[in-house]
């Protein structure tokens, strides 16, 4: 089981250390650390293990990164989302699912994802 421990996170210029903040009915929360509460970025993290007569395990994400006003840093006026969903076969070997996150890692550094998120641009 992994420590609910500060993430340190590279936002493409420095490492971000990311505070845990809190575990509320099976979601951890972390925020960034200092500043203006609603420019903090947010992320949470989920496992829910199968109910019932599911096969599977999933594991959810969510990114949170506010987008603040360039005049008045205080306010803020929109945020980025990313949410991820793991759905994971209870009876996948151990080193599928290391394929699986790996492929998906490589996936979001991706050219295809970054011209998409970055610019907005689409495959054509």
């Amino acid at each position: 089981m992994a420590a609910f421990a500060a993430l340190v996170l590279n936002n493409g210029t420095t490492n971000v250390s990311i505070a845990p903040s809190a575990i509320q009915e099976g979601v951890a929360f972390w925020r960034l650390a200092g500043g203006v509460f609603d420019a903090k970025v947010v992320i949470t993290q989920s496992v829910t293990m199968p109910r019932g007569s599911s096969q599977v395990y999933r594991v959810k994400q969510k990114l949170v990164f506010p987008v603040m006003d360039t005049v008045d840093t205080s306010k803020k006026i929109g945020e980025m989302v990313q949410n991820v969903e793991y759905i994971i076969p209870k009876a996948s070997l151990s080193a599928d699912r290391v394929k699986f996150w790996n492929t998906a890692k490589s996936l979001s550094a991706d050219a295809v994802t970054s011209a998409a998120v970055q610019d907005g641009e689409m495959v054509f």
